[in-house]
């Protein structure tokens, strides 16, 4: 599968009524797989990053209340992805 379902993953974004377009992605995933996502999938390059620390210990309501904080802050409505 790999760098083919880019093209995909493209056309699923640029095909829906989204009002805007989030990345979330632990801190190891932004640092060593966000950048590739970006450069494969072209309507992702100016997608705004949430970033939440990586492990088991912070998969909890506090992150998630972050992760809400985040993208009530950055103008995310019901058409968000």
């Amino acid at each position: 599968m790999g760098e083919a379902v880019f093209p995909e993953l493209e056309q699923f974004i640029l095909a829906g009524k989204f009002s805007s377009v989030f990345i979330l992605a632990d801190e190891n995933t932004a640092k060593h797989c966000v950048p590739l996502l970006k450069s494969g999938t072209p309507a992702l390059s100016s997608a705004p990053v949430i970033e939440i620390p990586a492990g088991e210990k912070h998969k909890n309501i506090d992150t998630c209340c972050s992760v809400w904080n985040a993208l009530a802050s950055a103008g995310a409505d019901r058409k968000a992805l």
